[in-house]
């Protein structure tokens, strides 16, 4: 049953990229929606919200995911006019996957809907759900996973977490005062996304140390075309032929902004045991986050 896979997050630590590099592969299909926010909205935001005493608004959700569904359409629809008559063969794939699509828009959030998310994936080729919440699952709600899809591999994406907490502020506040980044870390949102010694040992409870495999943000810079490799023979494919040279090779970037020196001050202290645990636990990448926020003479600066 598909999907084959999980890259289950984390948010803003370069999952878009690595969905968009991935799908090159030969023996790889892309799903029609890359984050289908099926688990997620099930099994995790109902809690959160009202844990935080917030509404949560199922109908919301189901509101973002058709808007998904349409912006994709649009993108497929300027690009089949761009194209139409090119090779009739390709127009007839790109109007069968417009279809497929389209119809995502009835059922949402259904099993019969999740399972249509990966209808144009056949058997031989692997697919999977690159939802980037995922991670933030509980321990009940992995093991239903587990359960459904027992074979199923997962990837967890990882930032300094300094960093990540900043893009995603960036992306939900645009440029940002101190009140309005305090405000924002005790939302729906943020909630919980700093226990990272809580979610990869739950993580690794839940699937197995063998079933997921953990890679680095800044490999995308550094040795993009090494994290791909990683992760094909993760998931049981040799990697391509052509050494990924028809992928992209830079990570997906959003609006810059300054991290203010008390901004950092406030991320670095919500962050502090993460970049104590994570250095603790990987080493490497994870030591230069540690001692890039934790030394003394940590001085704030741009992010991206």
């Amino acid at each position: 049953m598909k999907p084959d896979f999980f890259c289950i997050g984390m948010q803003k630590a370069g999952t878009t990229w690595l969905h968009e590099n991935l799908k090159t592969h030969p023996q790889m299909a892309a799903p029609l929606l890359k984050e289908p926010h099926y688990f997620d909205n099930l099994h995790l935001w109902p809690g959160v919200f009202k844990h935080l005493c917030h509404e949560y608004y199922a109908e919301s959700s189901i509101a973002e995911i058709r808007r998904a569904i349409l912006d994709n359409l649009r993108w497929d629809i300027d690009t089949l006019l761009q194209t139409l008559g090119r090779d009739p063969a390709v127009d007839l794939k790109r109007a069968l996957w417009m279809q497929s699509l389209a119809g995502l828009g009835e059922g949402i959030l259904s099993d019969d809907w999740y399972q249509r998310v990966f209808s144009m994936a056949t058997a031989d080729l692997l697919v999977g759900d690159f939802t980037a919440d995922t991670y933030l699952l509980d321990s009940a709600a992995i093991e239903r996973l587990r359960l459904g899809w027992p074979q199923a591999r997962f990837i967890m994406l990882l930032r300094d977490p300094v960093e990540r907490d900043w893009s995603q502020l960036r992306m939900m506040l645009g440029s940002s005062t101190l009140a309005e980044v305090q405000e924002a870390l005790s939302s729906p949102q943020m909630h919980g996304r700093e226990r990272y010694a809580e979610i990869i040992d739950r993580w690794l409870l839940g699937v197995g140390a063998d079933a997921i495999h953990f890679e680095f943000y800044d490999d995308i810079r550094q040795d993009p075309r090494g994290l791909l490799d990683r992760v094909a023979l993760f998931l049981g494919l040799e990697p391509p032929a052509d050494g990924w040279r028809s992928a992209q090779v830079v990570e997906f970037a959003g609006p810059r902004a300054a991290l203010t020196a008390e901004i950092q001050e406030v991320l670095v202290e919500r962050n502090r045991e993460a970049l104590e645990f994570l250095s603790d636990r990987f080493g490497g990448v994870c030591l230069h986050w540690r001692r890039r926020h934790l030394e003394t003479g940590a001085t704030a600066g741009p992010a991206s």
